[in-house]
């Protein structure tokens, strides 16, 4: 989002599976991930809960809960004309 010479980045502030912080480069794209493999047991995971909500749904019961990961938690950045980027 730009306005009058700004613009606002959101970026992720710990990792979606194993919850450490994430550091991110000042350029090039958004980190969701510490390692690869905390994405590849994410993704795991993911597909396990698919599978069980499809059972369930087959079987006529509700959805089960669902048990991994970290909630999403964001930070803002605004980043001036002049290049100067600063935490909101």
């Amino acid at each position: 989002m730009s306005r009058y010479g700004e613009t606002t980045l959101y970026r992720q502030v710990r990792c979606m599976w194993g919850g450490p912080p994430l550091e991110h480069k000042a350029d090039g794209r958004n980190r969701e991930y510490c390692s690869d493999k905390c994405r590849v047991y994410r993704n795991r995971a993911e597909k396990r809960y698919a599978r069980a909500c499809v059972d369930a749904a087959l079987a006529g019961q509700p959805e089960p809960a669902r048990d991994f990961g970290y909630p999403v938690e964001m930070s803002r950045y605004r980043v001036s004309s002049n290049g100067a980027v600063t935490k909101c």
